[in-house]
């Protein structure tokens, strides 16, 4: 069944939300720490942590999520942009018949930001951006949450790691450190532009509290 994202608007008002991205960081938490906690994941993070919602913006992938929901019985809520990657170029997708909430946006690519008008969000619309993150985040926004951390944006690779260990299963990635590290200024843009409306953005960071004191973080590209 494919519902308009406008029916999970307020839904968790004042709520304390965890966005899960899928940096290296993960690797060193236990899945187990989310528990009880509100969790939207981005694209395969369902494969690791359990996910109340799950925000996609490559529809190319959302047929395989649909069939391992199905299969593994999963119940996170499906959030997919309207268009192929947030950019209106690439056209809308015949999604398979699932669950699944459609948001609207602002045209967008890679680096491209026009949030700023969509921080109030509208009933059917929310902000996105040049990561899938930033759609998650939009996606806090219009359901009402106003504390916002962030787990697994790390701007960067955990001793050569950028993802959390079998990220990928179906595809061949090369090394994703730049945009890690591109991902991670949009979001320290946004988090200082979110301030504004008294929406705060935390983060975990990777050398603090988890025991990686010892393991090197690269942040070049």
């Amino acid at each position: 069944m494919i519902r308009s994202v406008k029916e999970l608007r307020n839904k968790h008002k004042y709520e304390d939300v965890w966005i899960l991205g899928s940096g290296s960081s993960l690797n060193f938490i236990a899945p187990e720490f989310f528990t009880n906690k509100l969790v939207i994941g981005v694209n395969w993070m369902y494969r690791h942590f359990t996910c109340d919602y799950l925000v996609v913006h490559h529809h190319e992938i959302v047929k395989q999520i649909c069939l391992e929901r199905a299969l593994d019985q999963l119940f996170f809520k499906l959030v997919v942009s309207e268009f192929q990657c947030c950019a209106f170029k690439d056209g809308q997708y015949a999604f398979p018949d699932a669950e699944i909430y459609i948001y609207k946006h602002e045209d967008q690519g890679y680096m491209v930001n026009n949030y700023r008008p969509l921080i109030i969000p509208t009933a059917d619309k929310i902000l996105s951006g040049g990561t899938t993150v930033i759609d998650a985040v939009g996606l806090a926004i219009h359901m009402g949450c106003r504390n916002i951390m962030l787990c697994g944006c790390d701007g960067g690779g955990i001793d050569n790691e950028t993802n959390i260990r079998n990220y990928y299963r179906e595809y061949s990635k090369s090394d994703q450190i730049g945009h890690s590290v591109r991902s991670l200024q949009i979001i320290i843009e946004l988090r200082d532009e979110l301030k504004k409306y008294g929406i705060n953005i935390y983060t975990l960071s990777p050398f603090m509290g988890l025991g990686l004191e010892e393991h090197k973080l690269r942040m070049d590209y």
